[in-house]
């Protein structure tokens, strides 16, 4: 009876480590998991402006609306584009996207500095103050409340950001989150090659109400 519980033993210490080992095509959800935060993503408001069409117009998005919004806001924090959209699921000529920076009251200025990266250097009071406090922008741009939110993030770069935006969405579901408005990535203010731009991708989530996970 003793070698019998001893060999029941020794098998369910090997299948244990077996359960531990991580089968290759789950790798990238485990690698992801090791670099995800969650975070409190505070309400802001943004200048921003609407494209439709493929993302290979961030170039020039990004270069016009720093143009404008440097000459009449103050401005906090990093570039960032906003995504409704999956560009796997819509045809390129309907994808409909933003690119905008956060705002606050004030002369118009730069509140950031080198090796910021991604730090937005605001109180949550000046950034949510009501918009009408704040200048009304000439057409195309726009204003838009962003409302706070929990959020996984990652920081990473743009040649990365597809893949370990895939690897996120499968662990957020793994984990029993949902998510419940549309993708943020933010992108560094620095001088690099465009595929090498620090970038952090927000996604806003909740816990799922009924307590679903895979894990």
């Amino acid at each position: 009876m003793k070698i019998f519980l001893l060999i029941l033993l020794v098998i369910g210490f090997n299948s244990c480590n077996r359960v531990k080992e991580i089968d290759p095509k789950f790798q990238a959800i485990n690698d992801i998991g090791e670099k995800i935060q969650i975070e409190d993503i505070p309400e802001s408001n943004i200048l921003f402006i609407q494209y439709r069409g493929d993302y290979s117009q961030h170039p020039k998005a990004l270069t016009e609306l720093m143009n404008y919004v440097g000459e009449n806001y103050r401005i906090v924090g990093t570039c960032l584009g906003i995504y409704p959209f999956d560009p796997d699921a819509v045809p390129s000529d309907s994808l409909v996207w933003d690119v905008g920076i956060r705002v606050i009251p004030g002369d118009p200025a730069m509140v950031h500095e080198d090796g910021d990266t991604f730090q937005v250097r605001a109180s949550e009071e000046e950034l949510s103050v009501p918009l009408d406090d704040l200048k009304y922008p000439e057409a195309p741009y726009q204003l838009k409340k962003i409302g706070s939110t929990k959020a996984i993030t990652v920081e990473t770069i743009v040649e990365n950001a597809g893949k370990e935006g895939l690897a996120m969405d499968a662990w957020l579901t793994m984990h029993g989150y949902v998510q419940v408005a549309p993708t943020i990535m933010e992108y560094a203010m620095v001088d690099v090659e465009p595929t090498k731009v620090p970038v952090k991708i927000i996604i806003p989530v909740k816990e799922r109400m009924t307590g679903l996970s895979l894990i």
